[in-house]
C-alpha cells in the first residue's frame, strides 16, 4: 500500500502536458485537472482496472517507470479482487448464490490528489456528487484520512 501511495503522488508530479495524455476515453476515466469548480482536486482514472492492458496503457501514458508498472498493476488485480469477494459476500447475504454481476463489469480506479491545507479545512475537496458504481472502495492517506459523508 505504501508503494502505491507513493506511485501515485509520483504520477500526480508529472508535467501538466504528461498528466493530460490520460484522455478520457469513457466517463470517469482519464485525468480530471483542478478547475474553478474543484480547486482543491485532481484526479487519474482507469476505466478497467481489471484490464492488464488498460493498466499498461495508463502506465504507457504517464511514463511510469517499471516499478511503477508493477505495483499499478499489483495494487489494481488486488483491489479488484476485493470488490469482487465483496460483491459475491453482499449477494450471498441476501441468498443470491447463482449471479454474475460482478463478474463481468469493469472496476473503475481513480487516483485522486487533494490540495489541502491548514486554511483549507472545512473545504469541500470536490463537489457533491454520488459514485456512478456499485461499490466504491476508499484508501486515505496521510493528508486526507476518509471522506465525510452525507445521506
Amino acid at each position: 500500500m505504501a508503494e502505491m501511495k507513493k506511485t501515485v503522488r509520483d504520477l500526480h508530479e508529472r508535467p501538466c502536458d504528461v498528466k493530460r495524455r490520460n484522455t478520457d476515453v469513457l466517463l470517469g476515466s482519464g485525468y480530471k485537472p483542478r478547475s474553478e469548480m474543484t480547486p482543491f482536486y485532481e484526479s487519474f482514472g482507469l476505466f478497467d482496472m481489471a484490464s492488464p492492458q488498460v493498466v499498461n496503457n495508463f502506465c504507457d501514458q504517464l511514463e511510469a517507470s517499471t516499478d511503477q508498472r508493477e505495483i499499478i498493476l499489483k495494487y489494481a488485480k488486488a483491489t479488484d479482487g476485493l470488490a469482487r469477494d465483496l460483491a459475491r459476500r453482499l449477494a450471498e447475504s441476501y441468498g443470491v448464490v447463482e449471479t454474475h454481476f460482478y463478474r463481468d463489469w469493469p472496476s473503475q480506479l481513480r487516483m485522486n490528489k487533494y490540495h489541502l491545507n491548514p486554511e483549507t479545512i472545512g473545504e469541500l475537496g470536490v463537489g457533491l456528487h454520488t459514485d456512478p458504481g456499485f461499490l466504491t472502495i476508499l484508501q486515505g492517506d496521510e493528508d486526507v484520512p476518509g471522506l465525510e459523508v452525507m445521506a
